[in-house]
């Protein structure tokens, strides 16, 4: 990985951790903040596929609120541990 997408990473998991679920936009908004610079969409959906991808994310449907929700796994919370 690049320094860029370890600090995307990160700041992804760390959002998650912290919060517990979060939606794509609210994730993305995070991983803005943290780097100090815009996340072009087809980038956050890409880290959030990878986060999928890896088994350090998952995601849920919310059936009251019809939304679809991002958390950590355990695996995704030794790969902030090792970042």
């Amino acid at each position: 990985m690049t320094p860029d997408e370890i600090i995307q990473v990160k700041a992804a998991l760390n959002a998650l951790d912290r919060v517990g679920r979060l939606q794509e936009k609210t994730l993305l908004d995070h991983i803005e903040i943290a780097q100090c610079q815009p996340l072009p969409t087809m980038d956050g959906k890409r880290l959030i596929r990878k986060l999928l991808d890896k088994n350090w994310a998952g995601s849920f449907k919310d059936p009251v609120l019809e939304a679809i929700f991002y958390v950590i796994t355990p695996d995704g919370r030794n790969a902030l541990l090792s970042l």
